[in-house]
């Protein structure tokens, strides 16, 4: 027994031995080849720009303003350093040298080897004038770069929303804006975020121990989409007129599909104050202004409905089987009730009236009286079931669901029983019913449609541009690098045919908008770029478009959200 101990421990011992061998000769081999290749392949991220909002008829409302970056050498000393932030500082004296300073000390690190950005935008008019002599300092390093620009200020703010400077929780949640460095804050900015954003370029070179480029290895650009609202610019700007110097908020929607037109709380705000960074002072302004401008009373304004409730709870009446078209109460101004009068808005009454005369008379008493019939719970719950204490389902973000009460929520909220004055209250929109200006404005739009309805402000993705270079790609990745530039000529053709293809899609979809002759042109610009690119381009782009190719099937499943 002893004998046989001892066999099985040298057994399990050797084993183990063999296993450590395999580890150090194979995985750590592996491993360690893995980090050499890192040294030697370095994989620089390229951050997409932004994708633009246009609205209806394709005229912009947020844009990229186009400009430049600035950047510092790593391991500069205190002195070094200090020099050329002052070198800085002397082209445009509006900048912080302790702020530059600060994001220098806290990105720089041994292992850094790239340059340093300290200024993340600087405006194209202001800087070209100093580009030249910017660039003779080789610590120094200018970048193309992008910056939010909202042309119309404050139209449409709570529609459109806005960007900020990316920070920690963004990155979190979205570490693509750790590299773009904005994430979208509100509005359709926020709620397309991803979208709009787009997704990142990569860029593989052969790397010197220095960082210094010694061969292109692959290139894929980044790529983002533009979005095109339901709004029209100039009934948003009629609207804007209408609310000056007012407070409110308005929808105009179309009822074929929900689409919104014109929309806006007021007062509204310069989405252009968040871009940059919004200061202490700014943001006190905004929060502490009794307006409540940054409030978007669209989807987060709760409000009591009051009478444009009253179709709804007639519509709950007719539905509970104990109320029909006919029936009708008669109106002398009040009804008494636990020893209160509940008073129609019209003192001296309506005389007698049916549900369709009390609609168009606006009348309380037939809605206090039917209220009793129905019960709170049956008139609650079909209120609900028409959108009212729920979201809309609106393409905005953090839309709040308002309240519907009946007797278990009052009961849990407040440990209290309901009162039957609660539920009059209730039928005409008053107590504690309060709902958002978009339930009311959906309510009212399913009612005339006789259907259900979703409101949006999404016309359309905008992804010609991204599909035009798919189909670049796709005619490219069939061909050696040699062939292209006798190829561009065969390209045309083909490229013309997926064009009348494309137009014939939208035509059978009932797309009008579709324009051939422009989309053509765009062509004519991709295939006299081909010509001109350098052997070592042709052969990127080859590449490229053999990994676009396999993404085209996919892309043009969504042809019907593609313009």
């Amino acid at each position: 027994m002893r004998l046989k101990f001892v066999f099985v421990f040298v057994i399990l011992f050797f084993s183990m031995l063999l296993v450590r061998i395999y580890y150090l000769s194979i995985k750590s081999n592996e491993f360690y080849e893995q980090v050499a290749k890192n040294n030697v392949i370095s994989t620089e991220y390229i951050p997409p720009v932004r994708g633009q909002i246009l609205d209806a008829k394709g005229r912009p409302l947020a844009i990229n303003n186009l400009g430049f970056s600035l950047s510092i050498a790593p391991h500069l000393k205190d002195a070094a350093l200090q020099s050329e932030l002052n070198n800085i500082s002397r082209y445009f004296k509006d900048l912080n040298v302790t702020a530059m300073s600060k994001s220098y000390k806290d990105a720089n690190s041994a292992y850094n080897q790239d340059f340093i950005e300290v200024v993340p935008f600087l405006d194209y008019n202001a800087t070209i004038e100093h580009f030249a002599s910017l660039s003779l300092h080789e610590n120094i390093k200018i970048s193309p770069a992008s910056q939010r620009f909202y042309p119309y200020g404050a139209l449409a703010s709570h529609i459109i929303g806005y960007v900020g400077r990316a920070n920690k929780k963004d990155i979190q949640s979205n570490p693509l804006s750790a590299l773009t460095g904005y994430n979208g804050r509100s509005g359709v900015e926020g709620y397309y975020n991803e979208l709009l954003q787009g997704s990142k370029g990569e860029r593989k070179t052969k790397v010197t121990a220095l960082n210094q480029v010694v061969e292109e290895i692959s290139m894929q650009e980044p790529s983002s989409s533009e979005i095109s609202l339901t709004i029209d610019l100039e009934l948003q700007k009629y609207l804007e007129e209408i609310f000056k110097d007012k407070d409110g908020v308005a929808i105009v929607m179309d009822l074929r599909d929900g689409a919104i037109i014109a929309a806006g709380s007021f007062p509204e705000y310069d989405l252009n104050t968040f871009v940059g960074g919004i200061s202490q002072t700014q943001w006190d302004e905004l929060i502490k202004d009794p307006r409540h401008p940054f409030t978007n009373k669209l989807v987060n304004g709760l409000y009591p409905p009051g009478s444009v409730i009253k179709m709804a709870v007639g519509m709950s009446f007719l539905n509970s089987g104990k109320i029909n078209e006919n029936w009708s109460v008669f109106c002398s101004g009040a009804i008494e009730l636990g020893g209160r009068k509940f008073r129609c808005w019209k003192g001296w009454g309506h005389g007698r009236v049916s549900l369709v005369e009390a609609i168009k008379g606006s009348c309380d008493v037939y809605f206090y009286e039917g209220s009793l019939l129905v019960g709170i719970d049956y008139m609650s719950a079909y209120l609900q079931r028409l959108g009212f204490g729920s979201k809309t389902g609106v393409d905005l973000p953090n839309e709040f669901v308002g309240t519907m009460p009946n007797k278990a929520w009052k009961m849990q909220k407040f440990k209290r029983a309901w009162y039957q004055g609660e539920t009059v209250n209730a039928s005409i929109g008053q107590g504690d019913v309060l709902v958002t200006p978009m339930q009311v404005a959906k309510n009212t739009a399913q009612i005339a449609a006789g259907k259900a309805i979703t409101p949006h402000f999404l016309k359309r993705i905008n992804m010609k541009k991204s599909l035009l270079f798919v189909a670049l790609c796709a005619f490219a990745g069939q061909l050696a690098a040699a062939e292209m530039p006798a190829a561009c000529e065969e390209y045309k053709k083909v490229s013309y045919d997926f064009i009348d293809s494309m137009a014939k899609q939208a035509q059978a979809q009932g797309k009008k908008d579709f324009d051939v002759a422009a989309t053509k042109k765009e062509f004519e610009a991709d295939y006299a770029s081909i010509k001109k690119m350098s052997k070592e381009e042709q052969e990127s782009t080859c590449n490229q478009g053999i990994a676009e190719v396999k993404e085209l099937e996919n892309m043009l499943k969504m042809m019907g959200s593609i313009k």
